[in-house]
């Protein structure tokens, strides 16, 4: 009986004491899931705290940004660029007239830009870049007038209106040009370059008797202008007048520079006249010294062959030819031509094969 319930206490008691170990655990448990918990919470409360600092931070540093642009940016109210305070250059930021006249025009258009900036001219800003903004608004919306008066006296705008016109021939946007150089001509009535563009642009507009006028001015004022002579030359052989337009070639020839970029388009154009007019032997002379100046034009290569195989040399003509084709493969006329040298020669198969070539 002894032996039983001692046994009995023994168990129980270690009953009891798993139970109160499993408690502790549990206790334990819930204890440290308490402090995660307002570990997590204070973290949580910290982690808040930094963003908010942070996203402070980043809207003030954006803030003195927009703040910094706003002084610079044309946005900024008219009144402050054009107060009754502008009275000379020194006492307003010119810079920031001409910011908000253009701003105004990409905005409002042309009419608004043309009233914020001639008000500022009114007011006494003299700067010439704004009285330059304020004549191409005015040119804009076809105050041709104005414009004049406004850039009269602007120092080498002639040069700037040059510049702009021949962006706007480039671009055929020739009506533009037009009227860029006809406020040039009343600007710079000197400049050669006024009048020769005024002749371009009208030549492209299909005015050949305004732009022969213009080219005429233009060598008044420069009468060693190759471009102007050029521009006639193309002109005259337009109007059937080839014994001007050679004269006028020839002269453009003899005045471009040897490093002109245009000097191979004038020395080439005149042979090409020559060739038409049957003037072989002076076609071959120009083609020639197209051919020495030029080593690199596949042009005059193919002008120097063209006038050999009218001479009955298509031998030479070919090896003219050849030099074209190195210098541009893909150029299917100068493979046709060598064809007909080929023919020329009574060499069938290699026409055929230079036609191929040329399909």
């Amino acid at each position: 009986m002894f032996g039983r319930g001692a046994a009995t206490g023994v168990v129980l008691g270690e009953s009891r004491m798993g139970m109160r170990y499993r408690n502790d655990f549990l206790r334990a448990m819930v204890i440290g899931g308490i402090v995660y918990v307002v570990c997590a919470i204070a973290l949580l409360a910290l982690w808040r705290d930094v963003v908010q600092a942070g996203c402070t931070n980043v809207l003030a540093i954006s803030n003195a940004n927009s703040q910094a642009r706003a002084d610079d940016h044309p946005i900024s109210p008219l009144s402050a660029c054009c107060s009754d305070s502008l009275q000379t250059n020194e006492s307003v930021n010119i810079s920031l007239v001409r910011q908000r006249g253009l701003y105004i025009w990409e905005r409002d258009g042309v009419e608004a830009a043309i009233s914020t900036l001639q008000l500022a001219a009114d007011q006494g800003a003299t700067d010439p870049l704004l009285l330059v903004y304020l004549g191409l608004a005015e040119m804009e919306a076809d105050r041709l007038a104005s414009a004049v008066e406004t850039l009269r006296g602007v120092v080498n705008v002639d040069r700037f209106l040059d510049n702009r016109g021949r962006q706007q021939l480039e671009t055929e946007a020739y009506k533009d040009a037009l009227g860029t150089y006809l406020v040039a001509t009343q600007v710079a009535p000197d400049s050669a370059a006024a009048w020769r563009g005024l002749g371009r642009a009208y030549h492209s507009l299909g005015d050949a008797p305004a732009a022969l006028t213009a080219y005429e001015r233009a060598l008044v004022h420069a009468p060693d202008d190759h471009e102007a002579h050029y521009e006639l030359g193309m002109l005259l052989w337009e109007l059937k007048d080839s014994e001007g337009a050679i004269n006028h070639l020839e002269q453009a020839v003899e005045l471009t520079p040897r490093r002109d970029r245009f000097g191979y388009r004038n020395i080439i154009e005149l042979a090409r006249m020559q060739r038409a007019l049957g003037l072989r032997q002076e076609a071959l002379q120009t083609a020639q010294t197209a051919v020495r100046r030029f080593p690199q034009d596949r042009y005059a290569y193919y002008e120097l062959g063209e006038t050999l195989r009218l001479l009955g040399e298509a031998g030479a003509a070919l090896e003219a030819y050849r030099e074209a084709i190195r210098l541009q493969p893909s150029n299917a006329q100068f493979h046709f031509v060598s064809g007909l040298a080929y023919l020329q020669l009574s060499n069938r198969q290699a026409a055929l094969q230079a036609f191929a070539e040329a399909m």
